[in-house]
């Protein structure tokens, strides 16, 4: 939806999907009430192992009617050992290789 919808369009529900690539998780929250309205899992080994991922997430989008619907805000957030978490008050632009030495093997560009 468009920041200036009409508040007779807003659902007031936003949906936050965990993606990585052995599967998925997500979450409606209501945001009214700041509640969580359901969580939900999907895990890709229950599929044929040899479709690509782009596969998975297709068939799990047509299966989980949740997925379809229409929400205000959408977030998505990509799991994989290239990311880490690093306090705002520690963070340095600089050093971003830094951050990721302990999760995976950095080289230098």
């Amino acid at each position: 939806m468009s920041a200036n919808t009409d508040i007779t369009e807003k659902k007031y529900k936003k949906l936050v999907l965990l993606v990585g690539l052995k599967g998925f998780s997500y979450c409606c929250f209501e945001t009214l009430g700041n509640s969580v309205l359901f969580l939900k899992e999907v895990h890709f080994d229950k599929f044929p192992p040899a479709n690509k991922v782009e596969d998975h997430y297709w068939k799990a989008f047509v299966d989980n009617f949740d997925l379809t619907k229409t929400y205000d805000e959408v977030v998505v957030i990509h799991n994989n050992n290239l990311n880490t978490f690093v306090p705002k008050a520690l963070f340095d632009e600089d050093y971003l290789g830094s951050y990721l030495q302990y999760n995976t093997k950095v080289f230098e560009t």
